[in-house]
């Protein structure tokens, strides 16, 4: 970040960001907060910070739980230029993000969306995306489908048999860093004795996508340019 100092690696504690005196906590459930946690907009208020959750988290804390779409993104981003008193900047950042989505290649005429899976990590069960976390936006504003929507649950765990089941034609690989870990993980798919026979998997389509393309914010755009282009190239301009 720059000249913006990292006040800690993941979850701050209390005593670190009081220590900071900061206005305004931008944050969200399993992003810098944890449910239960020391860490919540009820703990900060007593100290006079405001704080704003983003909305893909909430999933955690409300009964009403809506699949992940990409307005989850663009509302946020609204809200955010309210409270900043950028509401013009902030209108025009998303009329311009969904004027590239609009522009990118669709799947052809009378065929179905192509399946995705997104494989986080795992080797004797998969962590992956379910039905309310964002990577189910990004598939579907690139054209296709979440192979574990179904799955009632943000980020989660689910069996081999079960993604072998849906046939993924696509997989979305999680690199955390520098691109060695999706790596690892194409390598134990192709020598899976059940993922090594899906589509996907026996024609090498495979996506490398970072931590911050697949988890809300701004890069989640260019996570599903990257996606579209990838499964539709032969519609790509």
């Amino acid at each position: 970040m720059g000249s913006i100092p990292e006040l800690a690696p993941k979850y701050p504690t209390l005593e670190t960001l009081l220590a900071a005196e900061p206005d305004f906590f931008f944050a969200g459930w399993n992003y810098g907060m944890k449910v239960g946690g020391e860490v919540t907009p009820d703990t900060l208020s007593k100290y006079g910070i405001k704080t704003f959750v983003l909305s893909e988290s909430c999933v955690f804390t409300t009964a009403h739980k809506n699949k992940a779409t990409m307005d989850l993104l663009y509302n946020d981003v609204l809200t955010l230029g309210k409270i900043f008193g950028k509401r013009n900047d902030a209108q025009s950042l998303v009329s311009g993000w969904k004027k590239r989505l609009n522009e990118l290649p669709k799947p052809a005429a009378g065929t179905r969306p192509l399946k995705v899976f997104v494989y986080d990590s795992g080797e004797d069960k998969p962590f992956t995306s379910g039905k309310y976390a964002m990577p189910t936006a990004i598939i579907e504003a690139a054209g296709g489908k979440n192979v574990m929507e179904a799955v009632d649950t943000s980020w989660g765990t689910t069996s081999w048999e079960s993604v072998a089941a849906t046939e993924p034609d696509f997989i979305i690989l999680l690199d955390y860093q520098t691109g060695s870990g999706a790596d690892a993980l194409r390598h134990f798919l192709e020598n899976h004795p059940l993922m090594k026979l899906t589509p996907a998997v026996q024609h090498h389509r495979y996506l490398k996508l970072q931590y911050a393309e697949l988890t809300p914010g701004p890069a989640n755009v260019d996570a599903v340019e990257k996606l579209a282009r990838a499964m539709y190239p032969s519609t790509a301009k």
